[in-house]
């Protein structure tokens, strides 16, 4: 369970990932999604400046309720508070749930692609400007 899953928060919480904030949202009591910012980006080609979204989910029994949209929200208000200029995220080219999101929030493609994480698809990399 990406959600709840003990394995997945050890990794991102102490797998040397950068991150420095994870934010969740709950619903009935339960984690309905989350959020982890690493500041700075994890990417090698990044100036200073750039905080980067690690991770973004929301549990889809709860897709289409506005969580994503608060996450992010926050995510940037956050990123924004801490003194970050640029704030990216890696997400898959055809991710169609998630893009319309980013792009609603300022994202925009900004030419960075990678295909070495051995996926069918292509991560693309968005940034917006806080």
């Amino acid at each position: 369970d990406p959600v709840g899953g003990v394995h997945i928060w050890r990794e991102m919480i102490g797998g040397g990932h950068g991150i420095t904030s994870i934010r969740v949202a709950e619903t009935n009591g339960q984690i309905g999604g989350y959020y982890a910012v690493a500041a700075p980006s994890r990417d090698e080609d990044e100036p200073e400046g750039v905080a980067e979204i690690v991770a973004l989910y929301v549990d889809p029994e709860d897709h289409r309720r506005g969580h994503g949209r608060a996450l992010l929200a926050d995510a940037i208000d956050r990123t924004r508070a801490d003194g970050w200029k640029v704030l990216t995220v890696w997400t898959l080219e055809d991710n169609f749930r998630a893009l319309p999101l980013y792009d609603s929030q300022g994202f925009e493609h900004d030419g960075s692609v990678r295909t070495d994480r051995g996926w069918f698809v292509a991560d693309v990399r968005l940034r917006v400007r806080l």
